[in-house]
């Protein structure tokens, strides 16, 4: 299984032409939601998809191009998606057992750079129940600079232009582990998904 998850990763990180970015987004979404619903998959495998997933992004706003975007906001919703269902249990355990020499450290300083771009802000592109769920988290654990946080202007303007999906838990509760909240008209700015969500 580890290995599974690692070609997933390889695929999403790869700069070779002959993956097509739409295959790239494809996989980091089924990459996302594997590692959020199967319960089987240890905490620290998850520890490290999210851990490389934080790298790629970061490298992606170090190299300054900019001429993958939708790539970069998905990789960025993919991780936001996985820390709403495991991130709690994730940043619990990690500050017990591991260090910042760790190289699968998850911390708020990485988080916090997917933000230092004024260009890319990533809670702008997310379906927006992720994005909810996610600031809720990020709250709890200064996971997201207070100035990236979207206004509650910005955030009606986006509910206005949603859509009718299913997201995964139903009537506002939350399972064991965390997970997004209620099924709800939300924007899906990526035209996301999240193939094992019930």
């Amino acid at each position: 299984m580890a290995e599974l998850m690692k070609i997933v990763y390889i695929t999403i990180s790869s700069d070779v032409t002959t993956v097509s970015d739409s295959t790239m987004i494809s996989t980091a979404s089924y990459l996302a939601s594997f590692c959020a619903r199967a319960r089987f998959v240890d905490t620290e495998s998850i520890r490290e998809v999210v851990s490389g997933l934080l790298n790629w992004a970061i490298f992606y706003i170090q190299q300054e191009s900019y001429n993958r975007n939708k790539l970069f906001y998905s990789v960025t919703q993919a991780v936001f998606y996985i820390m709403c269902y495991r991130g709690k249990h994730i940043i619990q355990n990690q500050r017990h057992d591991h260090t910042e020499d760790d190289p699968f450290h998850i911390s708020a300083e990485k988080f916090q750079f997917l933000f230092s771009c004024p260009r890319l802000n990533p809670l702008h592109h997310c379906l927006s129940s992720v994005r909810e769920e996610f600031i809720m988290l990020s709250k709890e654990f200064g996971l997201v600079p207070a100035d990236a946080l979207i206004s509650k202007e910005v955030m009606k303007k986006k509910r206005l232009t949603a859509i009718k999906i299913s997201t995964p838990s139903s009537a506002g509760t939350k399972n064991q582990l965390g997970g997004i909240r209620s099924q709800v008209k939300v924007s899906n700015p990526l035209e996301s998904f999240f193939p094992f969500d019930p």
